[in-house]
């Protein structure tokens, strides 16, 4: 097993003086977890793949990034070969902590989800050498590569901090939305209309049924989604477009999704002081 070490940033909160000599790593993850219980891991968990092909159809700017990236706004991992769990809290109890030869994970996992993560390979699998790589689509963040590190991750910083738990300096790359469309999800899902999206004949489409009362309006406004900008189009012409009822066979968004993508401050916010790349600032500190 290759000794990948973890470097550790200033700030870091928890030092383990008896790396690789402890008990596993995942049960002090889970005992945290029964301690204090964070909500944070009851939020759904989401497939990314069944929202990412829609997502990147709106689109119009792509940036790769260094980032803080808060538990909150992290919604879907890339698979879930680990189990078809609804919630981060059912992921988490799916987990085996230890790598692809079945040996533990030790402390250098909780120093790593404690670290700046930045390009560091996770340090307890060696055939997991790439780092973690996230995906923010707007605001809302997608795990692209190393969804079970993450669970781990979400499970050990949420039972220390909370809502205000984060992973620091994670590799993101960053998907800046049409903004007309963000804008009419997320109201959508304010005001409890369903969303739909899909693909038909080559074609994304939007689709936002509204409700009155309990029941939807007779017919759900739609556009049609080109280059990563919008075209509005009504039910009837989708109907002679695409075939009777297309609207009503489209996917539904999830409005935790919906509301997720449109909650880009935490983004912004680190955007607007133009870090320098992660790298950079490592080679930086190493020369001085």
């Amino acid at each position: 097993m290759t000794d990948h070490t973890v470097t550790l940033a200033a700030g870091t909160t928890t030092h383990f003086p008896s790396v690789g000599h402890t008990e596993p790593a995942l049960l002090k993850i889970l005992r945290a977890v029964v301690v204090s219980n964070p909500t944070l891991l009851d939020r759904p968990l989401l497939l990314g793949t069944d929202h990412d092909g829609f997502l990147g159809n709106l689109s119009v700017a792509t940036e790769n990034v260094y980032l803080d990236v808060p538990l909150r706004a992290i919604h879907a991992t890339q698979h879930k070969l680990f189990g078809y769990a609804p919630t981060w809290r059912a992921a988490l109890a799916c987990l085996t902590g230890e790598d692809k030869s079945h040996r533990k994970w030790d402390d250098r996992a909780l120093a790593y989800f404690e670290s700046e993560i930045g390009e560091q390979p996770f340090p307890c699998d060696a055939a997991s050498s790439a780092p973690l790589d996230l995906e923010a689509w707007g605001g809302a963040v997608f795990c692209a590569n190393g969804a079970q590190r993450l669970i781990a991750a979400m499970g050990w910083i949420a039972a220390h901090k909370g809502e205000a738990g984060e992973l620091r300096k994670a590799r993101v790359t960053h998907y800046q939305l049409n903004g007309e469309a963000v804008g009419l999800m997320a109201e959508a899902a304010l005001r409890k209309a369903e969303i739909r999206y899909g693909r038909v004949g080559g074609t994304w489409m939007l689709a936002i049924h509204s409700r009155s009362g309990l029941s939807f309006l007779a017919r759900p406004k739609a556009w049609l989604v080109e280059n990563g900008t919008l075209v509005s189009a009504t039910a009837a012409q989708v109907d002679d477009r695409f075939g009777q009822g297309t609207l009503d066979s489209l996917q539904i968004l999830p409005p935790e999704l919906a509301v997720a993508v449109a909650d880009d401050g935490w983004l912004k916010r680190q955007l607007d002081l133009k870090p320098r790349r992660y790298e950079s600032r490592l080679n930086s500190s190493r020369s001085e």
